[in-house]
């Protein structure tokens, strides 16, 4: 299996970071990547540095960028997990197996 780790200068700007992710994945896509490592709080910047706090994060844009990532995850690889969680709690969990691919989406509360 091909694993990426893909470093990059995480913001506030959660739209900004969507768009970053995208081109990593599309990369990856490319190199026959099946595992693609992002560091954490990549899409909503690092507490305090980026965002005051985890209630500072504008959810309605985390929503909007967790199912673009997903759509470019569906549309290029074939396995599927994601899990989401807050204040230590998974809010969201599944599973769809097509394939080899795994794509994990963790929100931890700070």
């Amino acid at each position: 299996m091909k694993i990426g780790a893909y470093q990059f200068a995480v913001s506030r700007n959660i739209k900004h970071n969507l768009e970053t992710i995208k081109k990593a994945v599309m990369q990856a896509v490319q190199a026959g990547v099946k595992l693609l490592v992002f560091p954490e709080c990549a899409l909503t910047g690092y507490p305090p540095r980026d965002i005051e706090n985890s209630a500072s994060v504008k959810f309605d844009e985390l929503t909007f960028a967790y199912e673009q990532i997903q759509k470019l995850i569906d549309e290029n690889y074939e396995y599927n997990l994601g899990n989401v969680k807050y204040q230590g709690t998974t809010i969201e969990a599944y599973e769809a197996e097509r394939g080899k691919m795994k794509f994990f989406v963790t929100v931890i509360q700070v």
